[in-house]
């Protein structure tokens, strides 16, 4: 027996040997199916391919593993005809044999990314009526398509049809790992199961007639593929299964699409053909012509490779490898994220970077390429032998910033070239060299940072060597920080080394810079602070000398909820430490108690009856006196006021238009003077008498003045409503002093015995217009004191606003009167074209204060702004000047920015 058993076992090597020796000929033959150093897969096509294609130079990242031979091929491309099941076929006629050709369905690539086809021809199966499951045929017949229609067609050329089943074959078919053989799934699973233990697989087995080989499959654990397709075969022995039409396989967050599938589950490589996407955990699709991909969709190489990033974003090439799931290597690849055009698709994109190689590090989140090109309509405009940028998932990324130069009459040559750091997920920087040719070389700098409970903003900016200093700087920070739930705290610093150096060197800052520490307090209805001041004023006429400093400014507030008797409670209080290096010192404490109590009438009138009282104590040195005087030492007040209010709503509606005419009256009583000329005045210099504070107890904004005495306020308001669309509103209103109040400045309509009258107009009659009119005039001549109108009318193709404000000078007021016309005009062509003019002029000057126009192009990847300005703005070194500004950002890369600038 044994030497028997030998025997045929030394006659089963010999004929093996025998086999692979004719086999190795055969290959020798045909130098296309050799395998090498330079072709670990051996062949890269079917044999029913076209010999004479060439493959892409792509080194496959797949390890040495010969394609499956000719005849290997053939017989997975043959589906098995056996009518009836037997032993050796158990679970009978899976599929029917292809009759006829069907149609092919367009390729999912964008036009002109691919020029070759697969040359392959897709057909359909049909087969007999669905049989019953039987002991042989366990499953029946899975999939039962008709006899084809051919259609007519014209010469030799067959036209292609479609077989449409009977049963859609869209259903997914759930595989499980190839431990789960038995005899009523006598193959396992066919793609992508975890591989039993061999021990495992013979007891689960042992039911059946013959012994079932297992199979090799995917390296990803138990994670099973589904599969869904028009047909299918399985060859056994060799492990090959071939799908066909309408081919999807996923496997658990990536998804295989194409024509025409063959998996080799001995070296777990999936070979699609015709129209294949691949779509990643990520969200980023592959297009290509054929792709060679492991069982987990992990890795392969791709030919005629199309990708679209998350941002829409597209690149090609001539082929791809794509290793660990991770990184894709295309070759000969192009890159754009714009919309090609529909008239000529053809045609190049508005801009594109052509590069012989860019990679893909989607766990880095890195795109780099080599040898890059841009080119702006197909004309190569700059090229460098590196670029690298993050991609589109990615907000921040560390490294060097689009760099910007432009040119003034002022400081010459300028370049700036900025970096920035990212430092963590939290904080990041960017640093900014800077160099002009006429003006100063130096550093512009930001840094950011986010903490759970708070955040720093700040920049900061320096010359070395300007020509008028030897160094010029500004410095900007802003923190908040949340305690907790009550409280937080906040200190911003903003101070220059001169007044011009912002305005010199395009840095955009208030007149009066403002240095605030705070700390802050809310809980239920109350709120306190403590404030801290100082000011850095940049105006030519300013005195540094008579410049406040505040410290502390401490303010509390208390609301209370209503009382038994209906009404509310309130208390303000606040306490003041100014000082200054020459002028006046003031220390204040201001105690504001307040009742009120709404309630209404029986014809629906709507009244408020309110108490309150103003107690004042300063401490103060060098006040300055009505007489000339200066006053040194404590002062204080006691005024107590009491105000009733009423208004009637009258509401008439109809059936277009609603009426509301409402008349308001209120009446405040409270003792004569209390403005004593012993208390400075730092917060209440000027006061905007409007239709806003005319119903107000007090109309100064600060604690310094009260607006005392008795006094009788009324107006009228009417308003019109449309039920659709449209609306107008109207007001106009007074007040009566029988005692003249000596404390309003002139000019602010409150120093005789009727005030001015006050007024407003607001109209909004359709869609696109749109009128807000603000007037004071005096009721003895109905001269003005302050006009305000604003109109805007027209949509995005046209629009025209413009604003006229008259404001006339109180005396001894902190703000100059001026009187000036605005406007500016804009305009949206089309989809892509917008443009806009300005300009102001002061009418009391007869002065142009500034002019500008710019024109902005602006679609899915670039936007062009193009942007004229001059300002007639004259201050020490600074000088009237016109310029003009480029501004090209390329959305996904960066911006560009470069100008001149001339003085006058």
């Amino acid at each position: 027996m044994r030497a028997r058993k030998s025997t045929s076992m030394t006659w089963a090597r010999t004929g093996l040997l025998i086999s692979a020796s004719l086999w190795m000929v055969a290959l020798s033959a045909d130098g296309a199916w050799a395998q090498d150093s330079e072709r670990p897969l051996g062949i890269l096509w079917l044999p029913g391919q076209a010999q004479n294609v060439p493959a892409p130079e792509i080194r496959s990242p797949l390890p040495p593993s010969v394609s499956a031979p000719r005849a290997a091929a053939a017989t997975s491309s043959v589906n098995v005809a056996a009518p009836q099941a037997n032993t050796d076929h158990p679970l009978g006629t899976l599929f029917n044999t292809p009759k006829a050709p069907v149609y092919r369905a367009p390729s999912v690539l964008p036009q002109g990314w691919s020029s070759t086809g697969t040359g392959q021809t897709k057909t359909s199966a049909a087969a007999p009526a669905a049989a019953s499951p039987q002991t042989a045929r366990p499953l029946g017949t899975l999939i039962n398509l008709p006899e084809a229609t051919p259609v007519a067609s014209s010469g030799n050329a067959p036209v292609p049809s479609r077989a449409v089943p009977q049963i859609r074959p869209a259903a997914r078919v759930q595989t499980t790992p190839t431990a789960n053989v038995s005899a009523d799934r006598p193959l396992g699973s066919l793609f992508g199961a975890a591989t039993a233990a061999p021990e495992a697989m013979r007891q689960r087995t042992a039911a059946t007639s013959k012994e079932v080989t297992p199979v090799a499959v995917a390296k990803n654990g138990d994670m099973p593929a589904n599969l869904s397709a028009d047909a299918m075969t399985y060859d056994r022995d060799l492990g090959l299964m071939t799908a066909t039409g309408n081919v999807e396989i996923t496997f658990g967050p990536r998804t295989l699409v194409a024509e025409k599938v063959t998996y080799n589950q001995k070296t777990d490589i999936a070979r699609a053909i015709g129209n294949v996407s691949l779509t990643d955990e990520t969200g980023k699709i592959f297009f290509g012509d054929r792709m060679e991909i492991t069982g987990d969709l992990k890795d392969g190489i791709i030919y005629n490779i199309g990708l679209i990033l998350e941002d829409r974003a597209r690149v090609a090439g001539s082929g791809a490898r794509r290793s660990n799931g991770t990184v894709t290597d295309i070759r000969n690849a192009v890159y754009s994220p714009c919309n090609l055009c529909p008239d000529d698709p053809t045609a190049a994109p508005l801009w594109q970077l052509k590069a012989v190689r860019v990679i893909h590090d989607s766990e880095e989140k890195q795109v780099s390429y080599r040898d890059v090109w841009l080119e702006v309509f197909g004309v190569p405009v700059v090229y460098t032998p590196y670029l690298t940028h993050p991609d589109p998932t990615i907000k921040r990324r560390s490294g060097f910033l689009a760099p910007s130069f432009s040119n003034s009459s002022d400081l010459g040559f300028r370049f700036e070239a900025p970096y920035f750091w990212a430092i963590d997920e939290r904080q990041d920087a960017t640093v900014t060299p800077m160099i002009t040719t006429a003006g100063g070389k130096g550093l512009n700098g930001e840094y950011r940072r986010r903490f759970q409970k708070g955040i720093i903003n700040s920049d900061a900016s320096f010359v070395a060597d300007d020509p008028d200093y030897d160094f010029r700087g500004y410095l900007n920070f802003e923190s908040d920080y949340h305690i907790n739930s009550t409280w937080r705290a906040g200190l911003d610093v903003e101070r220059s080394t001169d007044d011009t150096y912002m305005r010199r060197y395009g840095l955009d800052t208030e007149p009066v810079l403002v240095t605030h520490a705070h700390l802050e307090g809310f809980r239920g209805r109350n709120y306190q602070a403590v404030n801290a001041y100082g000011f850095q004023d940049l105006r030519q006429d300013s005195d540094s000398s008579t410049t406040p400093v505040v410290i502390p400014l401490y303010d509390f507030n208390y609301t209370g909820k209503r009382d038994r008797i209906g009404g509310f409670t309130s208390f303000d209080f606040n306490a003041l430490n100014l000082v200054r290096d020459t002028g006046t010192d003031t220390r204040r404490l201001a105690f504001r108690p307040r009742w009120e109590r709404p309630f209404s009438g029986a014809f629906g009138e709507l009244y408020t009856a309110s108490v309150s009282l103003a107690a004042d104590a300063y401490h103060s040195t060098n006040v300055k006196r009505d007489d000339g005087s200066n006053y040194t030492g404590a002062s204080g007040r006691l005024m107590p006021s009491a105000e009733f209010s009423w208004r009637l709503p009258l509401i008439k509606p109809g059936p277009k238009i609603s009426q509301t005419i409402e008349p308001l009256a209120s009446i405040v009583l409270s003792p004569n003077g209390g403005n004593s000329d012993k208390i400075p005045n730092e917060d209440s210099q000027s006061i905007e008498f409007d239709e806003t504070n005319l119903f107000q107890d007090n109309r100064f904004d600060g604690f310094d003045r009260i607006d005392s005495g008795t006094r009788v306020n009324y107006g009228i308001n009417y308003t019109l409503s449309g039920r659709r669309a449209g609306s107008a509103s109207f007001f106009l209103g007074q007040s009566y002093r029988p005692h003249i109040d000596q404390t309003f400045a002139e000019a602010s309509g409150q120093t005789d015995n009727f005030s001015d009258i006050v007024g407003r107009a607001q109209i909004d009659p359709a869609k696109y217009f749109t009128m807000l009119y603000r007037t004071q005039f005096s009721p003895d001549n109905l001269s003005p004191r302050r006009n305000e109108v604003t109109t805007r009318v027209g949509g995005a193709a046209l629009s025209v606003t413009t604003s006229y404000l008259f404001i006339n000078q109180q005396a001894g007021g902190e703000f100059a009167g001026r009187e000036e016309i605005s406007g500016s005009v804009s305009s949206k062509f089309n989809r892509y074209w917008s443009t806009s003019f300005s300009a102001r002029n002061d009418l009391s000057a007869s002065e142009m204060r500034s002019l500008g126009m710019n024109l902005v192009y602006e679609d899915e990847c670039v936007k062009l702004t193009t942007q004229l300005s001059r300002s007639f703005f004259e201050d020490r070194d600074l000088r009237p000047a016109d310029s003009i500004t480029f501004t090209l950002l390329l959305k996904t890369l960066g911006e560009v920015r470069t100008g001149a600038s001339l003085s006058q």
